[in-house]
């Protein structure tokens, strides 16, 4: 050992050398540390489910979300009320500050949902209260509104905002809740299905099978191998409204004969989304599990400043 200790007070440069090694590494090191650790505490969130079966969402937000929504947003240190109204069921996030008393808060929440329990309509499931795991939450939420029109607000989302967010690195999904999707309506005429003696079974049975891809297999010509794919599925209001369900006395009855196929918003199952009573569009994001949450964040953050 003292041989060791002698050698190295006779050689100081080598003694220099090693310690700068060391610390370098120690700085690489730490720089490649992913920075995704959570400090042993309780995350500030609860969470309630509601169900009211049979329910739309409109009827989900005016019969038990705007009476829960106040009562919650009264709680003594609240930050944040996240609502979603769904077919059949309300959901609210309700945020605390960081080192609140989670059990106390549930019990507040508890407190709330008794007071104004007589309030919700007959059919209404018992309200489950649970504390969320920060593992499973995303990422990141980002709140969008300012327009009215929650059908182009939504669009706008997708257009602008989504498709930029996958094209960052270590995202896993990216969720996007409330406004409205435009679907496809086939809004069926009973008088006109009895009339050419057609059911809605037909209907839908005719629509289904009719919107179909699939593979075909392969032909080879030339030495080369062409891949064979059927693609009938419809690509505009007029494709649906020439499927032919049935033949009636020499004419081809059609989907426009006997409905009205109209492409609108799909209000009546369009979850309801609310920031502190506001209506708008939430985007959730989740990272994949082998990405650090401040690499991921920091990069939609540039990726949306761009």
């Amino acid at each position: 050992m003292w041989g060791l200790l002698k050698g190295l007070i006779n050689n100081i440069p080598a003694v220099i050398v090693i310690i700068f090694a060391v610390v370098m590494l120690g700085v690489v090191a730490l720089t490649r540390l992913p920075v995704d650790l959570f400090p042993n505490i309780e995350f500030p969130v609860i969470a309630v489910a509601v169900d009211y079966p049979g329910a739309t969402p409109e009827q989900v937000e005016e019969s038990i979300a705007r009476i829960l929504e106040g009562q919650f947003q009264t709680i003594n240190g609240v930050k944040n009320v996240t609502t979603r109204c769904f077919q059949g069921r309300a959901f609210f996030i309700i945020e605390f500050g960081y080192g609140s008393d989670i059990d106390a808060k549930a019990n507040d929440v508890r407190e709330k949902i008794d007071f104004v329990n007589r309030f919700l309509p007959d059919g209404t499931d018992k309200p489950i209260i649970f504390k969320f795991d920060p593992n499973v939450l995303p990422i990141m939420s980002i709140s969008v509104s300012g327009i009215d029109d929650l059908s182009a607000l939504r669009q706008i989302v997708e257009d602008n905002i989504s498709k930029y967010i996958y094209q960052v690195e270590g995202v896993a999904n990216v969720t996007i809740d409330g406004g409205y999707q435009k679907k496809v309506f086939v809004e069926l005429d009973r008088k006109k299905l009895e009339a050419f003696r057609v059911s809605s079974a037909d209907v839908l049975r005719v629509l289904a099978s009719e919107n179909q891809e699939f593979s075909a297999g392969y032909v080879v010509e030339n030495y080369k191998k062409i891949n064979v794919k059927f693609d009938s599925k419809y690509k505009s209001i007029d494709d649906i409204k020439n499927v032919v369900i049935a033949n009636r006395g020499g004419y081809n009855v059609k989907v426009g004969d006997v409905a009205n196929v109209v492409f609108k918003n799909d209000v009546e199952n369009a979850p309801i989304v609310k920031v502190n009573g506001k209506s708008g569009v939430i985007i959730s994001i989740n990272k994949k599990s082998d990405f650090s949450t401040v690499t991921v964040s920091e990069a939609i953050k540039k990726k949306l400043e761009e």
